[in-house]
């Protein structure tokens, strides 16, 4: 899937530019990097991309969850949280606004490559986010999923 539209939210300027650039050589179109949620929700309700990746700590008094969810509210636009966060609390509040993914930080390529592939994948079929979930997690672990050998086939190819 290439040609389609990410905004990047992300209020670290060295870690903003390293997804843009990431982002690019997956053959994506990085249509804005941010700090703010509210320049979040601005621009996602102006750029119409076809994906979000979404830090939840921002700059500012709106964080991503809040973004994310004022944007889902007016736009039913994938987002994908990218954070370091991972307390229970963080979860089930991000959990509560359906993201299409969850990327822990420090960023591995792969994962997040896989994290946008299904998360546009999904947006088009309708697929569930813990099915989008549990591909990022095979990704992570190929040879583990031996029952189902076409997920196990799909893991070793991003390996």
């Amino acid at each position: 899937m290439t040609g389609k539209r990410i905004l990047i939210v992300e209020d670290e300027n060295i870690t903003a530019m390293d997804i843009r650039q990431t982002v690019q050589q997956f053959g994506y179109e990085p249509v804005g990097l941010v700090a703010y949620g509210k320049d979040a929700i601005k621009h996602a309700l102006t750029l119409r991309p076809d994906l979000i990746l979404m830090d939840i700590l921002l700059k500012g008094p709106i964080d991503g969850i809040q973004a994310a969810a004022a944007i889902r509210s007016q736009y039913p636009c994938p987002v994908i949280y990218l954070t370091a966060r991972a307390d229970q609390s963080t979860i089930d509040r991000a959990k509560a606004t359906e993201p299409a993914g969850y990327v822990r930080k420090p960023i591995n390529d792969r994962e997040l490559h896989t994290a946008i592939e299904l998360a546009l994948r999904r947006d088009t079929n309708g697929e569930t986010a813990e099915k989008t979930q549990d591909m990022v997690r095979i990704t992570r672990e190929p040879g583990r999923y031996r029952q189902y050998p076409q997920l196990n086939a799909y893991a070793q190819q991003w390996n």
